[in-house]
């Protein structure tokens, strides 16, 4: 395969293993004991009010372990 072929289908892996990541973690925003639609967790995300529980549920319980979740398989991955 010439090198420009190699270094296009690289790139091409990239940005689907990233997409892919992406979506994955948005599922993770959005199932959990109490699902939630993704227009909630679009809204739960930009809005950030204090006092919705939508809010509550993103931003203390499940963007942490969400996060957690990537950082650890970064880490495994390196």
């Amino acid at each position: 395969m010439p090198e420009t072929h190699r270094h296009i289908s690289f790139i091409g892996l990239t940005a689907l293993l990233l997409t892919a990541t992406a979506f994955i973690a948005l599922l993770g925003l959005r199932y959990g004991s109490a699902s939630l639609s993704f227009a909630q967790v679009w809204d739960g995300l930009l809005r950030r009010d204090p006092e919705a529980t939508v809010t509550q549920i993103l931003w203390v319980v499940r963007l942490p372990h969400v996060t957690a979740c990537l950082l650890a398989g970064a880490a495994l991955a390196i």
